[in-house]
């Protein structure tokens, strides 16, 4: 996921383009959302609004404009058109491409100032996208490459670095590496520049009554978490949960507001700070911040680690944030992965707030309740949003992880449909091994691969092999998505987390052994957002997980 600055979009279709942005895009991407400035230009103020602003690392900048139309046409005259409904059409001027033009090249202009350059180090392009709509007809002066409609929102990372590679040589876009990327970013943010949340697009109107359910409850949940202050949102893997959970805490920072975001798996909140890096100091794992308050150490005998994260720690915890003053407490504290917080953890982690105009927003999936500690207490906030859809899967391996796991979980409309997931049981240890690996090399080009098991490294079957096929093997959280490298994690450890393919190794029937619930089933196969691969252990378990995979198939 790449690194996201800016505010929350407004407009739907804004605000949908940026969740594709957020799913598809490398992490060492920087996409800023709503970037306005009023600059000086030939004695006057000149001021404009761009809706995205890409940043491609060893290539350039890419200025995208979103339009909400259903269908746009372009006239033999080359005049524009957007449909309002029924028979009509209303002429769109400034078209969207002079529009694009021309804020291309204004950041390009602004850009090579604050960096002290004659000339814009890398190339720079732009894109129009129709997240919601389809062409009629051909422009004749812009060349079709620079126009996406809804059919090509699922490719953006090609579309981008295509429009890219169209601007000029490769050593060009070299140029646009390091230092150069982050000094763009920060100078798009600062000073001259503000990024903003401007809904300036007329476009969208016409198109509010047809945004579909899932947007509808992701927005509501959204006006949820700003208005009251006691806030729970449920809902299954994919739903959002997590990136609203971010669009608050970054508002709150935004606003001055002393807040936290605490979850429970420390990875996810070491995952969450590498992509969302001016949040970081604000990011915790909810152990880790409490033995920090607390100073305790982990026991070395194992034996007693469940007494200890379970009672010791947390009431530790709540003695020490009891004892803060007031005004060190937080004003807000957002919890992620609620459904695994025992009772003594969320008194604990309660205890850190204000006791007057402080907002506890808690976020929670029963389904992914995988250490078995949470309950049902979320429900007694003072008000509770559900979302519905998984919006990060595809629709078939969202309806085969449905078939395996008996839930009846709908995908959000118009989502790619994707492929069926991949069922392997190779002969032998050795080729589970190979099988594993090869998948990996030919995903690659998909973006970040990760490889999980219900078992550390030491105990899987990929214990001892730590490069293949041109890959290398990292258990750091932080190396997803870097160039030929795999990430290697338990099923648990990568709750919350995604990835753009998911090997699965040492498969079994689930709820066979304690080590393979259906929730951590679960977990697995809503990681990713392209690819997803079970290679069993037998073909006992490759024939139970092929038989429930073609149980609706069938019917589809």
């Amino acid at each position: 996921m790449p690194q996201v600055l800016g505010g929350i979009p407004h407009n739907v279709w804004e605000a949908r383009v940026l969740q594709k942005l957020r799913r598809q895009l490398p992490a060492d991407w920087i996409v800023l959302a709503g970037v306005s400035w009023a600059v000086r230009s030939e004695g006057y103020i000149r001021d404009g609004q761009a809706d995205f602003v890409v940043l491609v690392p060893g290539s350039g900048m890419c200025v995208l404009e979103v339009k909400g139309s259903s269908a746009i046409r372009i006239r033999e005259d080359g005049s524009w058109q957007r449909h309002q409904g029924g028979d009509v059409w209303i002429d769109v001027s400034p078209t969207p491409f002079e529009q694009a033009t021309s804020n291309m090249h204004s950041l390009a202009a602004i850009a090579e100032g604050f960096l002290g350059r004659r000339n814009f180090p890398g190339r720079f392009s732009f894109l129009v996208a129709y997240p919601n709509g389809e062409i009629v007809g051909r422009p004749t002066t812009y060349d079709i490459s620079t126009l996406l409609s809804k059919r090509d929102m699922e490719d953006l990372p090609a579309r981008i670095r295509a429009s890219l590679s169209a601007r000029g040589a490769e050593a060009l876009g070299l140029q646009f590496a390091g230092a150069v990327v982050t000094d763009t970013a920060n100078g798009f943010v600062n000073k001259s520049f503000r990024v903003s949340v401007v809904d300036t697009s007329d476009d969208a109107q016409a198109d509010v009554a047809e945004v579909n359910k899932l947007t509808r409850q992701q927005f509501s949940a959204l006006k949820g978490v700003f208005d009251f202050p006691s806030v729970a949102v449920t809902g299954p893997a994919g739903s959002g949960k997590t990136l609203i959970a971010m669009w608050r805490l970054r508002a709150l920072v935004t606003d001055g507001r002393n807040a936290i975001y605490v979850c429970f798996n420390k990875n996810l909140a070491e995952w969450l700070r590498c992509t969302n890096v001016d949040l970081a100091d604000h990011i915790h794992s909810m152990h880790k911040m409490f033995l920090s308050m607390t100073g305790l150490r982990v026991p070395s005998l194992s034996g007693a680690m469940n007494e200890f994260f379970d009672v010791v720690l947390p009431n530790a915890a709540f003695d020490a944030a009891s004892n803060l003053d007031e005004r060190d407490k937080y004003d807000a504290v957002i919890v992620d992965e609620g459904q695994d917080l025992g009772e003594a953890s969320e008194l604990a982690v309660r205890e850190m707030l204000k006791s007057s105009r402080g907002q506890w927003l808690l976020f929670a999936d029963e389904k992914q309740n995988v250490y078995q500690a949470g309950t049902s207490r979320y429900l007694t906030a003072e008000v509770v949003f559900r979302l519905h859809h998984n919006c990060r899967n595809t629709e078939r391996v969202n309806a085969a992880t449905n078939n395996y796991c008996g839930h009846k979980i709908e995908s959000v409309p118009e989502i790619s449909r994707g492929v069926m997931p991949l069922i392997d049981c190779p002969g032998n240890p050795l080729a589970q091994i190979n099988a594993a690996w090869k998948l990996c090399s030919e995903w690659r080009a998909l973006g970040s691969v990760a490889i999980l098991s219900p078992f550390r490294l030491d105990n899987s079957i990929l214990a001892g092999v730590q490069r293949a096929h041109g890959l290398q093997l990292s258990q750091d959280i932080s190396d997803l998505g870097k160039p030929d490298v795999v990430v290697f994690s338990t099923i648990k450890a990568f709750k919350g987390i995604e990835a753009s393919a998911v090997v699965v190794v040492d498969v079994d029937v689930p709820e066979s052994t304690v080590s393979f619930t259906v929730e951590d089933l679960y977990v697995a196969c809503t990681r990713p957002t392209a690819r997803l691969a079970l290679i069993c252990r037998s073909a006992e378990a490759r024939d139970w997980f092929e038989g429930k995979q073609c149980q609706k198939t069938n019917d589809r």
